[in-house]
């Protein structure tokens, strides 16, 4: 397998995320996420290719070759692109986010993991990656790791419902004591308003005969 099977959806929702505001605005970058939309990999090639015939150190055009090299089943050349990418570019989270997410799915998790803390270093807020951080950690049974990242998101939108789904799933593998605790009442504490929180606390505490 070269990469998880993920809806084009999904690869848009991260590239968005990865990009400021002022690289998405730019037409080129527009007209190049519609053909990614319409999954028009050849158009993507041949821009990306025009563009690195002006400017060899284009770390973007770069990150997006190498995706459409790895979505055609290149891996070799498509991560050798992506990690060409990172090097020009020590911020390219976007490069990063790719490179932990073909590393994870191809088993070398030390590796994917730290391309993924890497690109949180770099840039904070983001959820994709701690979502992969947060299934790794569920692979391998550290709960503990696993609420620290869905708090992470929390903190991105405390409105996401899956994530309070999550940690009732994290808790629900945990003896509510100790850890789980003190997790509900950081959790109450950063989201008071939020219902979820409180319920969540109420669970925590009866189950552990309070």
């Amino acid at each position: 397998m070269v990469l998880r099977e993920i809806k084009t959806e999904e690869y848009l929702d991260l590239i968005t995320a990865s990009l400021d505001s002022s690289t998405l605005d730019r037409p080129d970058i527009v007209r190049l996420l519609n053909d990614f939309a319409e999954k028009n990999l050849q158009q993507i090639e041949i821009d990306c290719v025009l563009w690195i015939n002006e400017d060899s150190d284009n770390s973007l055009a770069w990150t997006f070759l190498g995706l459409c090299l790895l979505l055609r089943g290149d891996e070799d050349e498509g991560t050798a692109l992506l990690n060409r990418a990172v090097s020009l570019d020590k911020t390219n989270v976007f490069a990063m986010n790719l490179l932990g997410d073909y590393h994870c799915t191809n088993k070398d998790e030390k590796e994917g993991e730290a391309f993924f803390w890497w690109s949180l270093d770099v840039k904070e807020g983001q959820v994709f990656p701690n979502k992969r951080l947060y299934y790794q950690f569920m692979s391998r049974k550290e709960y503990e790791k696993a609420l620290r990242v869905l708090e992470s998101i929390l903190h991105i939108n405390q409105n996401d419902m899956s994530t309070w789904v999550k940690i009732e799933s994290c808790f629900s593998k945990m003896e509510p004591v100790g850890f789980v605790e003190g997790f509900v009442s950081r959790l109450t504490h950063f989201f008071p308003e939020h219902p979820r929180a409180w319920y969540l606390k109420g669970s925590v505490l009866h189950g552990a005969g309070r």
